[in-house]
């Protein structure tokens, strides 16, 4: 047989429906969770113009932080270069606008009820504010799990979006950070990367 004539395996995708479908679950999940402790997630939220403008505001320094640790790439950020080169980008490579923005939205409304909404407050009876808050952070970055810096910096985002919103006294706003985030991020990946600090 003819080397030449061996068609190259296919490469990795993930269907876009497969993680809508699992972020999407997170949302009955957190309401059921909600119903079994008796809270009701939903009751800190109230959109308005200023939770979308804060929320948006509240993204930007995560941002900061992630995207510059991309475009430098510094020795630290190296296990998470060959991750988004090797896994996120062929695996997502095909989504539309559309399906990134979906997935963005999903997680950050389904996440933010989850382990803000209910979470913190089933756990501070038992442990108080503090360890809730941290707990769950520490929850909320294992299953963010892409290498061993991303669970560190999940942990972190964790912590200042639950600092967020009982600093605000209103859910919406860390859902549309943890949203807007996901989006741009996603974005800067896959489409406005490029190649840049490979020459640098």
């Amino acid at each position: 047989m003819n080397p030449d004539s061996i068609e190259p395996l296919p490469e990795r995708e993930l269907s876009p429906w497969v993680m809508i479908a699992l972020e999407g679950a997170l949302l009955p999940m957190a309401l059921l969770a909600g119903w079994l402790f008796e809270i009701d997630p939903c009751a800190d939220i109230v959109w308005s113009a200023d939770s979308l403008a804060l929320g948006v505001v509240t993204a930007l320094l995560p941002l900061a932080v992630v995207l510059a640790l991309d475009y430098f790439r510094p020795a630290l950020w190296q296990g998470m270069t060959h991750t988004i080169d090797e896994l996120l980008i062929p695996l997502l490579r095909h989504w539309s606008w559309g399906q990134l923005l979906l997935v963005s939205l999903l997680a950050g409304l389904g996440e933010e009820l989850l382990f803000r909404g209910v979470m913190i407050p089933a756990l501070v009876p038992w442990i108080g504010l503090g360890a809730a808050v941290a707990l769950s952070s520490i929850l909320f970055g294992a299953v963010h799990a892409i290498t061993r810096l991303y669970i560190v910096y999940a942990t972190l985002m964790g912590l200042y979006l639950a600092f967020v919103w009982l600093a605000s006294e209103n859910l919406a706003v860390p859902i549309v950070a943890h949203a807007a985030y996901d989006f741009v991020a996603l974005a800067w990946f896959l489409r406005w990367r490029g190649d840049h600090a490979s020459s640098a």
